[in-house]
């Protein structure tokens, strides 16, 4: 469907009359006010109607066999009518995208993978761009394009769009999570973007950003003006797929905003607001914090640690089992917090255990597993809770604020009574990636509060396992961090703790966040040498073969760009032979890794970005405390625990001295609205 061109005698009508066009190759014109056909043609197309278009005061139909009409003329004064004339153009079939791009038909097709095919199979799709304007014949300008052969294979076309503040280029969306970008006046493919893992479904300009909907329901607002792209914001705009999103121009003058709108696969139409407003009042607030804030710090310890099913009482034998908990607990002076986070609470090598806990789940009523199951997680619960008590000063008590579990999982999270009475927005969720997501033998438990005016997340995760299941540990992170996790959005009741433009729904709306477990990057590079290094102490040799790491430096998708880890300064962690210092000696011979990490999130100014810009000047509020990222010599599991320790600032609002500032920063709202309206109108022209 598309809304017909109007005269230029009925101005009022613009947005009254749609056109339709069937699988039978019909086309109606109907009328919205009156609700009835006003006008068909049975049969002008010989096979489904894939697209309508209006350019100027024409309008373009197009059949899926390539066939295309064209009716009335791009720069006429009359609407062009179904009784009427048209031209019969055509373009190849088979074209899989067809879209309008300013005033020009731009048709894709490919990529062609057909084995054992006489044709030169394209690496990347071939891009034909026609103009319906022209009174001649519909030639292809210029010959067909394909995309630079250094950037290999970009996947289908799914989406394009103009960003108005760089109108000379056409930004096209692939299957695969890749931006192509082309000269309007050349055809030529400048550069490709990659921004996502995931199918662009669609594109649009808003100002000097390029609006991108995803299948996974999600919007990102990309600035294209930097190189390279920043994301502006990031949300969950619907249930499921994002089917299209559209600016609406008349807005600007009916409204005196620029409203955007997006529709899903979940039947749901949204409105949005194309300025940002918020997001750009939330910004500012966020620059002048000292204006109106108090800050102090906190101390946390995070112990992350795979347990390979062990239970309390395997801590014996040794005096480093015998007295781990004590040991790690005091190995940083007087923590406000303590996290805990244990993976593999159960055997997950035990076929029968984990079927049970996946098929039975959680009885109704009961926040544990079934009997065989659920012992573990409650043995382990009574154990911190007691060495806790024994280890920590009794004139300074800890309440637990956190208990979580998932299949495996285990989270548990200490606050000292004199804080834990003030938090709020306390909530957990769990994210199973395990199974394509089905089940919960991987994934993770998610943790927030907000404590003074300050979020906080705390992420314990057990990630694919595998050398070469690299990218699998990728897609389990975007589940966790982006598609599947989301909290009830809390931000109206902690005006100011989350991060600019967030409420509390996602994982980077926090201002503070920590991702700690066994994320099972592995090193790549030969086991001798990985053992021997290991063993002689040079192991720093062995980071840049570190998948974590080279993907924190080389990948802008990587889910943990605005992550940063704390100088690894201990040998790899996995995998042990239980109950000894040696290694890996049974027959599948695994290469010793990192596998069990720690990571934080330096500062919420990062809130929403996949590709962070880079020499940003700003104070992190989280920092690791110097010499505290290490690993601990307990030997009853093929892990070794770690932990590490950060000093973290809090922030109180002073509401009296945040209203003034809120002030300010409206009264300079209406200047820069101001200016994007009148750039907004002079781009689309008259209301």
């Amino acid at each position: 469907m598309e809304f017909r061109a109007t005269g230029a005698d009925e101005p009022a009508n613009d947005g009254r009359y749609a056109w339709a066009g069937t699988k039978e190759g019909h086309l109606f014109e109907v009328d919205t006010v009156e609700l009835c056909i006003v006008s068909s043609r049975l049969n002008v197309h010989l096979s489904p109607v894939v697209g309508i278009y209006r350019v100027g005061r024409s309008m373009v139909t197009l059949e899926e066999s390539g066939k295309v009409l064209i009716w009335g003329t791009f720069d006429s004064p009359d609407a062009p009518q179904l009784a009427g004339t048209f031209k019969s153009q055509r373009v190849p079939d088979k074209q899989n995208f067809y879209a309008i791009v300013g005033n020009e038909l731009w048709t894709s097709s490919g990529p062609v993978t057909k084995p054992g095919s006489s044709a030169v199979s394209m690496r990347s799709p071939q891009i034909r761009v026609y103009d319906p304007t022209t009174t001649g014949s519909f030639s292809v300008l210029p010959r067909p394009m394909t995309t630079p052969e250094s950037v290999g294979h970009v996947g289908a076309v799914t989406a394009s769009a103009i960003v108005p503040s760089q109108d000379h280029l056409v930004y096209l969306g692939h299957d695969n999570g890749f931006v192509s970008v082309w000269d309007r006046k050349t055809y030529a493919c400048l550069f490709v973007q990659r921004v996502s893992p995931y199918m662009i479904t669609s594109l649009v300009g808003v100002g000097k950003n390029l609006w991108a909907g995803f299948r996974t329901g999600l919007i990102y607002v990309y600035d294209v003006r930097s190189e390279p792209w920043t994301v502006t914001k990031a949300w969950k705009a619907h249930k499921e797929t994002v089917l299209k999103i559209v600016v609406d121009p008349a807005s600007l003058w009916t409204d005196e905003t620029l409203q955007v709108a997006s529709m899903g696969s979940d039947m749901a139409i949204h409105l949005w607001d194309g300025l940002l407003r918020d997001d750009w009042l939330d910004a500012e607030l966020n620059l002048r914090q000292p204006d109106f804030c108090t800050f102090r710090s906190i101390r946390t310890l995070c112990i992350s640690w795979n347990i390979d099913a062990s239970k309390p009482q395997d801590l014996s034998g040794t005096p480093q089992n015998l007295d781990f908990l004590r040991d790690v607990m005091l190995s940083t002076e007087s923590p406000d917090i303590i996290s805990f986070g244990f993976q593999e609470m159960i055997d997950l090598e035990d076929k029968k255990l984990t079927a049970k806990s996946m098929l039975l789940g959680k009885k109704k009523g009961d926040s544990k597993f079934s009997d065989g199951i659920s012992s573990s997680y409650r043995l382990w619960h009574d154990k911190l809770v007691q060495a806790v008590r024994l280890v920590m000063p009794p004139e300074c008590p800890y309440t637990v604020v956190h208990v979580g579990d998932m299949i495996g999982l285990f989270s548990c999270i200490f606050v000292k009574s004199s804080e834990s009475a003030t938090l709020r927005d306390v909530a957990k969720i769990t994210v199973k990636t395990g199974m394509g997501g089905r089940h919960g033998n991987k994934g993770a438990i998610l943790a927030r509060f907000v404590i003074d005016d300050t979020s906080l997340c705390f992420i314990n995760c057990h990630l694919a396992a595998g050398q070469s299941h690299r990218r699998q540990r990728d897609h389990d992170l975007v589940d966790i961090l982006e598609d599947k996790s989301a909290f009830s959005g809390l931000g109206s009741s902690s005006p100011g703790a989350y991060a600019p433009g967030g409420d509390g729904t996602t994982v980077f709306d926090h201002e503070l966040c920590i991702l700690s477990g066994d994320l099972n990057y592995r090193i790549d590079a030969r086991r001798d040498n990985v053992i021997a290094a290991s063993m002689d102490g040079t192991f720093e040799t062995l980071l840049p073969y570190d998948q974590l790491l080279k993907g924190l430096a080389t990948n802008q998708t990587f889910r943990l760009r605005s992550f940063k880890e704390p100088v690894i300064t201990f040998a790899p962690t996995y995998k042990y032979d239980p109950g000894t210092d040696s290694y890996d000696s049974s027959a599948k011979k695994r290469i010793p890794a990192w596998c069990d990490r720690i990571l934080y999130r330096p500062s919420d100014e990062l809130a929403n970005s996949l590709i962070p810009p880079s020499g940003a000047d700003r104070e992190d509020k989280i920092t690791p405390l110097p010499q505290q990222y290490r690993r601990w010599e307990v030997n009853v599991s093929d892990h070794r625990p770690i932990s590490s320790s950060f000093d973290m600032q809090v922030k109180s609002i002073g509401a009296a001295k945040r209203a003034l500032v809120w002030e300010e920063i409206e009264s300079a709202w209406f200047g820069v609205e101001s200016a994007m309206i009148a750039e907004a109108r002079d781009y689309y022209g008259g209301g």
